[in-house]
């Protein structure tokens, strides 16, 4: 049962109600229904559970399912993300799979650096899981240098819930082969810590290569870890094409 809430705004010489959801609605669905003074309240449901709002001129058709692959749906960085981004992001595991620096509780100044980093990616994509339409991570390509170079790093963060399942496959895979085939890339590159053997067995089944890495460069766990350099070039990627990618 999904759960309405009314609450009264004041608009210039009238008043409306504005339709919000519990936030037990889940994720996946986003809705934006515009009012007069252009003012837009984004509105979450199952799309056959929204009404007609009162105020509302028209509906704007949802625009989360651009991207999806097997078992996601992969769709654009909205502010309602950031307090879910920043949940997974204070996980140890997390932390301890993605980041150099200590692994201590993230506050407001690392959810500014969450949206930097969304705002500024040449793709940024939340991953919701379609089973339970739950967000489960968050994906990127940044452009790395110049951009005549057409090297674009690339970052993934998953929930420890579903680690080993084959999202991260799935999702890399999407994303890599969207990089050359639509934003243009020469190569894709990334970075991992050495000991995340789930990851760098993804990574290689795809089709990255190791390329280098920096010796003892990050202090986790009680001891000295390498910070493995990957990368995969068009060439390499356009002959592997025609090969299915065993989930990991």
């Amino acid at each position: 049962m999904h759960t309405w809430s009314l609450e009264k705004i004041a608009l210039p010489n009238q008043s409306c109600s504005r339709a919000e959801l519990s936030d037990k609605i889940p994720y996946g669905h986003d809705l934006y229904y515009r009012f007069p003074a252009h003012i837009i309240t984004p509105i979450r449901a199952p799309l056959e559970n929204v009404p007609q709002h009162p105020c509302a001129q028209y509906p704007i058709a949802h625009f989360s399912q651009m991207f999806t692959t097997e078992r996601t749906l992969l769709r654009g960085y909205t502010e309602r993300d950031l307090p879910i981004i920043l949940e997974f992001m204070n996980n140890p595991l997390v932390q301890g799979t993605l980041l150099s620096d200590p692994v201590v509780p993230r506050g407001s100044r690392f959810a500014l650096e969450i949206e930097k980093v969304a705002n500024e990616a040449a793709l940024y994509l939340v991953i919701v899981a379609t089973d339970t339409n739950q967000v489960i991570g968050a994906a990127s390509l940044t452009l790395a240098g110049s951009a005549k170079n057409r090297d674009f790093s690339f970052g993934i963060g998953l929930v420890p819930t579903v680690w080993n399942k084959g999202y991260g496959t799935e999702v890399t895979k999407f994303i890599v082969d969207y990089a050359f085939r639509n934003i243009g890339a020469h190569r894709v590159s990334l970075n991992v810590h050495e000991g995340n053997d789930g990851a760098i067995a993804v990574y290689k089944k795809l089709g990255f290569v190791e390329e280098g890495r920096k010796r003892k460069l990050n202090w986790y766990g009680g001891k000295w870890l390498d910070s493995i350099f990957m990368g995969i070039l068009y060439e390499e990627w356009s002959n592997k094409e025609a090969t299915p990618v065993e989930k990991v």
